[in-house]
């Protein structure tokens, strides 16, 4: 069997149309409850800041103004213009004191005797040197005078040697010219004695060949006798055959006449010759004798020389010996001179005008060479040294000018120096001169000012007031608030005619604690605002508060 489930029935919304109109109404709703407020509010906010800088800021203003510098009064301690503490240069006993303290004294007047024997033991000591080292000074003269002396007999020394060294020479250069001549000699009885024997030799063979001949003719001769017994030759050629025979018989005799003639030649020839190399071998001996003579003279004359040199040396070395001696002598002067000196330093002298400050020796005391300590050199009245003197004609004080101040006080100005000792006195002084730098730590210029003292009313130690007066010339001063102190330097912020402020640079003087001394930047007629800051618009207007200008 089946069944069936009857079908649902479609179920009918809202359109389309109205769903749209219901989004578009939430949108518009949010869009009220959102915006509306955020633009309300956004819009106040410009109403406010278009208010905010249509609206200049209101500002005090403040005017420089003119006033005079005041004067300034510094401390200090009044100092004599030369002080020392006198010592003793010599050691010894105080035998007598001329003055005391509050004593005016002189430039070298004796202030004190001090008895030193140990000097005057010195002084006599340092003459008798002086006299010892001055003759010895003489006996080195002598000394130098001997040397001299022998220096001159050794010089004549050398030339006697020279000039034998010269007659020396002078024989070898004969003997070797003899020699020369005898070899030349024996060369030519050498020559002559083989010229000799060539002629003997000549001779020899005239003589063979004479006696050739002569046998020749002999033959001849016999020949010719013959044949004139048998007829056969002419008387005439048997005559000429003859004196043929004759002739060279007679040829034969002279031949042998000459070889006998050249053989005496070779004979006296080779006597020369002996002869000759006996003067040869003499040339030679008296070569060798003179040769010998000059070695000899060469000898004594470097000997000389050497004794002549060393004499020498000695005389530089006396001369040495004076000069040292000499020195010695300038030595011994020179020290004398020094413990005369030290003998002087018996009188203690004042080394200025001035007045005695202290005194701390008496007769009696034992002084001696001292240093001045540290804590003195300032000291009116030192401890140290025999006494204290000071020049107290013109006196000084040392201020210490703050750097606001120092530019008008150079060298010469004028100043007052109060004592309260003496109220009723005002003492004027000087600027002398200036340290050149200020101290960093104070930044203040140290300062020297002299003060005239002829009556010597003033005393060396006393406290003091220098007053410092600027003069008559009045500058500009503004209050402390109206100055911007920042990265951009020293400025004021000044007003000016249309009620817009600009920063202004400016250079300031003197500080007065309230205020401050401008010297460049402003003028008289200048609007500043006080209180200014450096957030301030440079440029921008302002509204100036009415009845509360100050100035």
């Amino acid at each position: 069997m089946n069944s069936t489930k009857p079908e649902k029935a479609p179920r009918k919304g809202l359109p389309i149309t109205v769903k749209y109109l219901i989004g578009l109404l939430v949108l518009a709703t949010l869009f009220v409850v959102g915006f509306i407020p955020k633009y309300l509010n956004n819009k106040q906010l410009e109403t406010d800041a278009k208010a905010v800088t249509t609206t200049a800021p209101e500002v005090q203003i403040v005017h420089p103004r003119l006033a005079a510098s005041d004067d300034i009064t510094l401390p200090g301690s009044v100092d004599a213009i030369i002080e020392t503490s006198m010592q003793s240069r010599t050691t010894g006993y105080v035998s007598k004191l001329y003055v005391d303290i509050g004593s005016h004294v002189k430039k070298g007047q004796i202030l004190a005797d001090v008895q030193s024997p140990d000097v005057d033991q010195q002084v006599a000591q340092a003459y008798a040197q002086t006299a010892q080292s001055r003759a010895t000074v003489g006996q080195s003269i002598s000394t130098v005078d001997s040397l001299r002396a022998i220096v001159l007999s050794g010089q004549a020394v050398v030339l006697h040697q020279r000039a034998a060294l010269v007659q020396a020479q002078a024989a070898l250069d004969g003997a070797i010219s003899a020699k020369a001549q005898a070899q030349a000699n024996l060369l030519v009885a050498k020559a002559k004695v083989s010229q000799s024997e060539e002629q003997v030799l000549v001779a020899k063979a005239a003589v063979t060949l004479a006696q050739a001949n002569y046998m020749l003719a002999v033959a001849g001769l016999k020949r010719e006798t013959t044949l004139l017994k048998e007829g056969f030759v002419a008387q005439e050629d048997y005559d000429q055959s003859e004196a043929s025979f004759k002739t060279n018989a007679a040829t034969v005799g002279s031949a042998k006449a000459n070889v006998e003639a050249s053989e005496a030649d070779v004979k006296a020839s080779q006597e020369t010759v002996h002869a000759n190399v006996q003067m040869v071998l003499s040339a030679q001996s008296a070569e060798d004798a003179a040769a010998a003579d000059i070695k000899a003279a060469r000898a004594n004359l470097e000997s000389s020389i050497a004794t002549l040199s060393a004499a020498r040396s000695s005389v530089d070395a006396g001369r040495q010996t004076v000069q040292a001696n000499v020195a010695a002598v300038g030595s011994s002067v020179a020290n004398a001179r020094r413990y005369d000196v030290m003998s002087s330093f018996d009188h203690i002298v004042a080394p200025f005008d001035g007045i005695i400050t202290s005194r701390n020796v008496d007769v009696g005391s034992l002084v001696s060479p001292g240093v001045i300590s540290a804590a003195d050199v300032t000291n009116t009245t030192p401890t140290t040294g025999l006494f204290g003197i000071a020049r107290v004609d013109t006196l000084r004080i040392y201020v210490s000018l703050p750097q606001s101040d120092f530019l008008w006080a150079p060298d010469g100005t004028q100043v007052k120096v109060l004592v309260s000792e003496l109220p009723n006195q005002k003492f004027e002084g000087v600027v002398h001169h200036t340290a050149g730098a200020l101290d960093p730590s104070t930044r203040t210029l140290l300062t020297e000012v002299r003060i005239p003292n002829p009556k010597g009313t003033l005393l060396p130690g006393m406290y003091a007031q220098v007053e410092f007066t600027p003069g008559a010339e009045r500058k500009l001063r503004i209050p402390d608030a109206a100055i911007v102190v920042d990265s951009n330097g020293t400025r004021v912020v000044v007003v000016d005619a249309t009620n817009h402020i600009r920063f202004q640079k400016v250079v300031l003087g003197r500080d007065y604690g309230t205020e401050a001394e401008v010297v460049t930047g402003v003028k008289l007629s200048d609007q500043l605002v006080s209180d200014a800051s450096e957030n301030m618009l440079d440029g921008g207007a302002v509204q100036i508060l009415k009845g509360v200008a100050k100035s």
